[in-house]
């Protein structure tokens, strides 16, 4: 090989050397670009999930206030009372016949409207006058603290000072601690069922017998479960025992009347629609 041919190769290998550098250089750009688009793609994912997310959130906080609290207002901001709903969440305004307790799917499909719906000069309208009254209706239904552990032990549900609102109706929203107290949010259910309130209704109201001796039944189950700490067993027994005791009076007078067996099954069912022992 002469040096004009040896000077001829080494130009063609560096050729080849700058075309499969540039070869190379192009791929690793064109990867560095594929990372780029699926770090892109996974941003723009990741940010519709997020989205998705808060927009479930809102939905179902907007369906539970909805379905928890239906005042009535008309278009003018003034409160005409409930809906078959009863208290917690959404404002329904509502121009057309309405009486207290009145059907909430009947006024919705009969022009009634969520005040969350409302836009515009429909709202502003509202807002005038009934804003106010709606806020104040809403702390109402809010559970006080101060009304909390008012009951005997330091405890909120096994009493006659349970939980309240501000607006001082019974509140089940507080989630108590010790095991012993869940028995007693289900018989205060049932009392709210039938209408019965107070000592009154236990020693006296043979209408709570079937209310009374579930309470009895579920607060001895505890009392007799060895995995569960003494001191919850200790209070549920004593509370078992203690109803019970003051309610035999009134259940040996029941059962000595004519049907009165029959007539506790039948109160007991009454007082037992849709109730539990969770709070809400």
């Amino acid at each position: 090989m002469n040096k004009l041919e040896s000077l001829k190769l080494r130009h063609d290998l560096k050729k080849i050397s700058n075309n499969t550098k540039k070869v190379v250089n192009e791929v690793l750009v064109q990867e560095k670009n594929n990372l780029k688009d699926i770090d892109l793609k996974q941003k723009i994912r990741l940010k519709k999930n997020t989205s998705l997310k808060r927009s479930l959130k809102l939905a179902k906080a907007k369906s539970d206030l909805r379905t928890f609290f239906n005042p009535i207002y008309t278009s003018e901001g003034n409160f005409r009372g409930y809906d078959s709903e009863g208290k917690g969440g959404d404002a329904i305004i509502y121009d057309g016949e309405f009486t207290t307790g009145a059907n909430q799917k009947k006024i919705l499909g009969n022009g009634g409207e969520f005040l969350n719906d409302l836009s515009g000069l429909k709202r502003w309208k509202f807002m005038d006058n009934g804003w106010g009254h709606f806020q104040t209706e809403k702390m109402n239904n809010q559970l006080d603290p101060y009304s909390v552990n008012q009951n005997a032990l330091g405890l909120s549900y096994p009493g006659g000072d349970n939980p309240r609102t501000y607006g001082n109706d019974a509140d089940y929203s507080f989630i108590p601690e010790n095991l012993s107290e869940y028995p007693a949010i289900g018989h205060d259910r049932r009392y709210d069922n039938l209408g019965i309130e107070g000592a009154s209704g236990l020693f006296k109201d043979p209408r709570a017998i079937g209310a009374d001796y579930i309470f009895i039944k579920e607060e001895l189950t505890i009392a007799l479960n060895p995995f569960l700490p003494i001191k919850t067993r200790v209070f549920a027994g004593s509370f078992g025992v203690i109803l019970g005791f003051c309610a035999l009076p009134k259940t040996i007078k029941a059962l000595i009347e004519p049907n009165g067996l029959d007539k506790i099954k039948e109160d007991f069912e009454i007082s037992n629609r849709g109730v539990s022992n969770k709070p809400n």
